[in-house]
């Protein structure tokens, strides 16, 4: 009996340690969303929940308004020639593609000063591939001034994209 006791108890006290599955996230950090503006896909890209929606609107994570003068993420990524591979590399999203492409991000791509495809090279091979989401870039190759090849992944397949600096997609293959 008290073997049956003891393993009761050791099973009971690992029920204990194991995460309770939530099917709703907590109230107070919906609220905390809710104040800063951020969902949970901006937060994991840097939207700080303990920050108000302006000062998150500043940093480019929360959508506003048309009419407002305030820009979005994707409109700042459009106006800095940043990518979101880009920016964790260092393109800063606050200022312009000239200011990038002298920092060898983004447009300074498309002058060859950088290793990196510009956006809309990018861009345009995302909607190419009409997946509903951006493929992870594997690599990027500048074949001849003002033509990159473009190597991405979309699940478990890549493909490689042969495109413009200014988003022509010439061949759009599946390499495996």
């Amino acid at each position: 009996m008290n073997k049956k006791l003891n393993l009761a108890a050791i099973g009971a006290g690992l029920a204990l340690l194991l995460p309770i599955a939530a099917h709703a996230i907590d109230q107070k950090y919906a609220k905390k969303l809710e104040k800063s503006g951020c969902t949970q896909a901006t937060e994991l890209q840097g939207c700080d929940i303990n920050k108000t929606k302006e000062q998150n609107a500043k940093a480019g994570f929360v959508t506003t308004p048309a009419g407002t003068g305030k820009q979005s993420y994707e409109s700042k990524l459009e106006h800095s020639g940043c990518t979101q591979a880009s920016e964790l590399q260092g393109c800063d999203i606050n200022k312009s593609k000239a200011e990038n492409a002298k920092a060898g991000y983004g447009a300074a791509a498309a002058t060859g000063a950088s290793d990196q495809a510009p956006a809309a090279a990018i861009k345009a091979c995302n909607k190419f591939a009409n997946e509903g989401y951006d493929g992870t870039i594997v690599s990027q190759s500048a074949m001849k001034p003002g033509w990159w090849e473009i190597v991405m992944r979309f699940e478990q397949y890549r493909y490689a994209c042969n495109v413009s600096s200014s988003g022509q997609v010439q061949s759009f293959n599946k390499i495996n």
